[in-house]
């Protein structure tokens, strides 16, 4: 069964709530969207038999350890990453080359795009969480969990 999710992207400075579908990998799964400020502080581990990054650890005092203890407190685990999940999908940057940009006239322009982790190479996810600069806003996560 899809699940939608409402993404901010477009233009770094004009975002726009986009919608995007997913489909659950597991039946018991359960796709959430996490929204955390740079550096992330989440440790993944690259699953090479199903093409997977699932989260294992959390760095002590990061932005994803703290939302997870504020969470834990509300009983809201739902608005934080946990070791388990699978990263489906994160947001990151690109550069937009305007024609006049190729003759630097214009500066190139910083997109927020969604990257779909699925079925992807560990070298190419860790580009897309690494692409971005803290001016860019918040990252993205799309992560799916199993239900308990």
């Amino acid at each position: 069964r899809a699940t939608r999710l409402r993404v901010a992207v477009g233009e770094r400075s004009s975002k726009e709530m986009r919608t995007f579908v997913f489909n659950k990998l597991r039946p018991d799964g359960e796709l959430l969207l996490v929204t955390l400020p740079r550096p992330l502080g989440i440790v993944f581990e690259y699953d090479e038999r199903r093409k997977q990054a699932i989260v294992v650890d959390l760095v002590e005092g990061s932005y994803a350890d703290q939302r997870r203890k504020v969470a834990g407190l509300n009983q809201r685990l739902q608005e934080c990453v946990l070791p388990g999940d699978v990263l489906r999908a994160v947001s990151c940057t690109n550069f937009v080359y305007p024609t006049n940009a190729l003759f630097g006239a214009k500066a190139p322009e910083r997109h927020i795009v969604l990257y779909g982790a699925d079925k992807q190479k560990w070298s190419s996810i860790r580009g897309a969480l690494k692409k971005g600069d803290v001016k860019d806003g918040e990252v993205s996560l799309v992560v799916e969990r199993r239900r308990t």
